[in-house]
């Protein structure tokens, strides 16, 4: 099976057997409700950008807000789309709009296999800037099971979790950087009053 995630959650879930054990299912328990951190790669100038935007909200909202929870609140949107609009092709295709939009260059070329089609993912800005995000064990196990759903509808489609994050970070702050997103200052701050209350 291949891996979805840094993490590998989904291998893990499919291949764990000591479950039955009373100290398996302890484990398993502790482990299920555990977080992981994740580790992206974005472009320097958009994780500047992010900052600042970061900064502004912090500013506006008089709560800290990192590029970390800008990252976990496009996650959550995300996957609410996906739940209320569960078409394969059609995430498919929004992942490889945002790829195209993103700033990273889409090429396919053909498999030893022949017939079988890898998407390749290499970044045109070579200046990145690591970020660690963590993510409950759920919600990265449903990522991952996301991504194993379109292999089957779209076999070596070659993206993991943190490439899709990646992609929804990159996308968003593109698209506030061109004042494409003039909502997305007034719903974020929107989302942490609500949290917050």
């Amino acid at each position: 099976m291949k891996k979805y995630s840094s993490s590998n959650l989904l291998q893990k879930e499919l291949t764990q057997g000591s479950k039955n054990s009373f100290f398996g299912k302890l484990l398993y328990e502790f482990d299920k409700s555990s977080t992981k951190t994740m580790t992206l790669l974005v472009p320097m100038e958009v994780f500047v950008r992010a900052q600042v935007f970061c900064e502004d909200v912090e500013e506006l909202s008089g709560m800290q807000f990192s590029q970390a929870d800008l990252i976990d609140i496009l996650y959550m949107d995300f996957l609410t789309h996906v739940k209320s609009k569960p078409d394969h092709q059609t995430i498919f295709n929004s992942i490889i709009q945002l790829e195209r939009t993103s700033g990273k260059d889409l090429g396919i070329v053909r498999s030893k296999q022949g017939s079988i089609y890898e998407v390749i993912h290499e970044y045109r800005d070579k200046n990145m800037e690591e970020l660690k995000v963590k993510f409950r064990r759920k919600l990265i196990l449903r990522g991952e099971i996301l991504l194993a759903d379109l292999e089957s509808v779209f076999p070596d489609h070659g993206f993991m979790l943190e490439n899709v994050l990646e992609l929804l970070y990159c996308d968003f702050i593109n698209n506030w950087r061109k004042g494409n997103n003039t909502k997305a200052m007034k719903d974020i701050l929107k989302v942490l009053e609500e949290e917050y209350e």
